[in-house]
């Protein structure tokens, strides 16, 4: 276990970072699938960084309903959200998408550069800035994995954010609990006192690395803050990375009104294209009911 946690802290903290391969490329592409859409390149300064960020605009003569802040996983980008959510252009919603500070680098060979109280800081930010670029709307926080952690938390600091959409999120230890998991025999998986015991070991030295708990940062916490705002938690019984309990413990601490879209093929974060009768009709049915009832 010991080896396990100590590897487990050089991917997620790893010191060294190269630039990130294709990711321009990739960029390009995801534009040119949506050639109706409306992309406005927008640059978020947070500690030091100058962070990029994608203002999309529905096709030209749609009014716009909301703003939905859409947060990436870890390893991921904010041209993989727009490809997941480009669905919600065509009803209206305009999508803002900051890329994580992570997302400067790649995560290459065992380097992940995740750090999960800088990023919130980023996100602060990254809400200044849209306040300054136009028509906003309502806005929402949807995000993916160690993104829908973020749309809670992002959530429960800012009152503004009207509706939340978490879809298979991580608890604060994120991809601890994958990597633990991918690397022990199946026997071990359903040992949830040698989980949590392995838990606390990575997070320790996480917090010795970092200089705060990350411990802090829990969603089952974060959701009682919400302050009766709608929560709405996607999650498939097919995830293998993160385990739907995960998400069962988030939704339990949580007040209402909230919504458990729950499907036994979503695979992880991608039940808009594995099911999208049932994804994408559950997540548009929650928007158009919030939107209704907001004042």
């Amino acid at each position: 276990m010991d080896r396990i946690a100590k590897d487990t802290l050089v991917r997620m903290v790893g010191a060294g970072a190269v630039p990130q391969l294709d990711y321009a490329k990739e960029l390009e592409e995801t534009k040119a699938a949506l050639p109706k859409a409306r992309f406005e390149e927008l640059e978020v300064p947070s500690g030091g960084l100058r962070l990029k960020a994608w203002l999309v605009k529905p096709p030209e003569g749609t009014a716009i309903r909301a703003t939905v802040v859409l947060l990436h996983p870890w390893q991921s980008n904010r041209a993989f959200m727009v490809k997941q959510f480009g669905f919600l252009l065509e009803h209206g919603y305009q999508l803002f998408v900051p890329d994580a500070r992570s997302n400067l680098f790649i995560g290459h060979g065992e380097v992940f550069n995740a750090y999960l109280g800088e990023d919130m800081g980023d996100l602060d930010q990254a809400l200044a800035v849209l306040k300054t670029h136009g028509e906003a709307g309502p806005l929402v926080a949807m995000g993916c994995a160690w993104g829908g952690l973020k749309a809670i938390l992002l959530a429960a600091e800012h009152p503004e954010v009207k509706a939340v959409v978490s879809d298979a999120p991580t608890f604060h230890y994120g991809l601890i609990l994958v990597d633990y998991m991918n690397k022990m025999p199946p026997e071990a998986r359903g040992d949830w006192n040698l989980i949590n015991r392995f838990i606390d070991k990575v997070s320790n030295l996480l917090a010795q690395r970092l200089g705060y708990d990350i411990q802090r940062f829990d969603p089952r916490d974060a959701v009682t803050h919400l302050a009766g705002r709608p929560l709405l938690i996607a999650h498939g019984e097919d995830d293998t990375f993160v385990p739907i309990a995960v998400s069962e413990e988030i939704f339990a601490a949580a007040q209402e009104p909230k919504t458990f879209l729950r499907g036994e093929k979503f695979g992880h974060c991608d039940g808009m294209h594995q099911s999208p009768g049932r994804y994408i009709g559950g997540v548009l049915v929650f928007l158009e009911r919030q939107l209704a009832a907001a004042p």
